[in-house]
């Protein structure tokens, strides 16, 4: 049955995309680089990522606005990125290299000055607000479908052999982790040695889903929201795993 589920989330993934695909790109055409469409829960907006800042628009394209500001914006880099909607469309979580160093990240290379941080903000860019403080980056936050955690990725274990904290982000061990939506309450739910990323939330918010590096190849893992119960999925397939999508809740 997990076995089903992961490829019809696979199957249903690769139809979002190609759908929020197939209505951004004339919408956005007048930005350098624009990518992480995300659609609003009700619909009828969509939020992306245009030119290193976040901006939200009406789904036919229509009434674009820049919710984030531009700080330390090197050529290439995207200081903000990965908007993630609240469940109830009211707050958007995002990732951002806004408190970078002057050109700490403009070679493309990572330093201690270049980390990634979390922040969330109301949907109109009102209210936005630091949730994580990490030497470490910490990544892709993914909202629990009652909206009060959110998980996310991060890198802040000390480096083996590394004394200084901030080195975290060039080689620290990538986790999942979850929080309190205001920032509290930070807990490290894999524990893992191997490399985790990519968290989604099952609809019923009892399970999150994600992808890891444990034994040579990329699977598809489940556990309990708690961090209990770690499962791999896909370990009789030889691929490597790259994302995972939940199959939307069934009515009846």
């Amino acid at each position: 049955m997990n076995a089903r589920r992961a490829v019809l989330a696979a199957l249903a993934a690769a139809l979002m995309i190609t759908s929020v695909a197939a209505a951004v790109p004339a919408a956005v055409a007048d930005f350098e680089q624009s990518r992480d469409p995300v659609w609003s829960p009700d619909g009828r907006k969509i939020a992306f990522v245009g030119d290193g800042k976040i901006y939200v628009m009406n789904a036919d394209g229509s009434g674009k606005r820049r919710l984030t500001p531009t700080r330390n914006a090197a050529p290439g880099f995207r200081p903000d990125s990965r908007p993630a909607w609240s469940p109830d469309g009211r707050k958007i979580a995002f990732q951002t290299l806004r408190h970078a160093g002057p050109g700490a990240c403009s070679d493309g290379h990572p330093s201690a000055d270049c980390n990634w941080e979390i922040y969330v903000m109301n949907a109109d860019g009102s209210g936005q607000r630091r949730l994580t403080h990490s030497p470490g980056m910490d990544l892709d936050p993914t909202w629990s479908p009652d909206g009060r955690k959110i998980a996310f990725v991060s890198r802040r274990q000390r480096c083996p052999g590394v004394a200084d904290d901030r080195l975290a982000y060039v080689c620290g061990n990538a986790e999942i982790y979850v929080m309190n939506a205001d920032g509290t309450g930070q807990r490290n739910l894999t524990r893992n040695p191997a490399r985790d990323g990519h968290p989604v939330w099952s609809p019923d918010g009892k399970t999150i889903g994600f992808v890891a590096n444990r034994g040579g190849n990329r699977d598809i893992y489940v556990m309990s929201a708690d961090g209990s119960r770690q499962r791999n999925l896909t370990a009789d397939v030889p691929q490597q795993a790259f994302g995972i999508a939940w199959m939307p809740a069934q009515t009846r």
